[in-house]
């Protein structure tokens, strides 16, 4: 895993969260009919604004905020998600009502002297808050006593959430950033054995709920294997920001617990498709048709997004001959 130093803490988390937000569209798709309330196609296109990605290990980054168009054939909607570490920012719409000013800019409605500006519909999740954190920010904007406009801003709060809420609501991309749950407690365990024992809560959380979660997913394809990956990287980072310097975690191999099973939904596959060629290769009884069949697999497991490594390894096909399957997906 890379090193994450060169990264202002103040951003580890807001970097979490867009490399989360990059995943597959059915992904996103399913976060925002959560975040939201929503029931958007899942065959809809996801738009984001910005260009830049963030790599898994959060080390390839840029700062920007998060927009996304949701479109189909009849409407578009937009929404920006914002990410606060703290409750304490009481200046955080200000932030808000600027992106989405100059974001609406950009899609402005209407004729000269008649605009109409469509801002993209915002939500902030806190991440750790205060028990007196609001429901709601508000910014009031007053037009030189003409009128007085109230901009809103509803709000999350991510740890009042448990793992089986977010799991129902298919919210499965914030679960990296669930292991915050445990930070407080981490931070003022005084005793070996008090640190011993958010250890042994830490891998249960992560045993029993969060990687249980995302094979469910997996399972029930509201997340692609690729997705999957992505999200268990993410785990393994956040999980050394926040407590691979504890020698008590270090003591209990917490990590071990991510590192076992981070190419977990792959390997299922790989292992299903692997069945599945040597029955279909059994009867056919034939080489042409165990390859034609193997193709097949390599083609539907290409659209899941495993990689053409592990494609091959699964299909014994040769390496080359999916790569050329790739290409001509894509091509497609």
């Amino acid at each position: 895993m890379s090193n994450t130093n060169s990264i202002p803490i103040s951003k580890i988390f807001d970097l979490t969260l867009k490399c989360a937000l990059d995943l597959s569209p059915i992904a996103v798709i399913n976060f925002i009919n959560g975040l939201y309330g929503e029931s958007l196609s899942l065959e809809n296109e996801v738009i984001r604004t910005s260009t830049e990605s963030v790599s898994s290990d959060l080390t390839g980054h840029t700062f920007s905020d998060k927009m996304l168009t949701i479109r189909s054939k009849e409407t578009s909607r937009r929404f920006h998600i914002e990410s606060e570490i703290s409750s304490r920012d009481n200046e955080i719409v200000l932030r808000i009502f600027d992106y989405g000013y100059q974001d609406a800019l950009k899609h402005r409605a209407g004729k000269k002297g008649n605009l109409t500006l469509n801002f993209p519909q915002p939500k902030i999740i806190y991440l750790e808050h205060s028990p007196n954190a609001p429901d709601e920010v508000t910014l009031e904007i007053n037009f030189w006593g003409q009128q007085r406009i109230n901009f809103t801003v509803l709000t999350m709060k991510l740890l009042n959430h448990s793992v089986k809420d977010l799991d129902e609501r298919r919210m499965t991309i914030l679960l990296p950033l669930y292991l915050l749950k445990l930070r407080s407690k981490v931070k003022n365990a005084k005793t070996k054995q008090a640190l011993q024992e958010c250890a042994a809560e830490l891998k249960q959380l992560l045993n029993e709920e969060i990687l249980e979660s995302i094979a469910k997913n997996v399972a029930e394809h509201n997340l692609t294997p690729r997705d999957a990956h992505t999200l268990m990287k993410l785990l393994s980072t956040m999980y050394n920001h926040l407590y691979g310097a504890v020698e008590e975690f270090k003591d209990e191999r917490v990590n071990v617990v991510l590192e076992e099973k981070i190419w977990l939904p792959n390997e299922r596959e790989v292992l299903a498709a692997r069945e599945e060629a040597r029955q279909e290769g059994r009867e056919e009884g034939k080489e042409e048709g165990r390859e034609e069949t193997a193709i097949t697999i390599a083609l539907n497991l290409l659209t899941k997004g495993l990689s053409p490594e592990v494609i091959a390894d699964a299909t014994r096909l040769p390496l080359e001959r999916v790569l050329t399957l790739n290409t001509e997906a894509y091509a497609v």
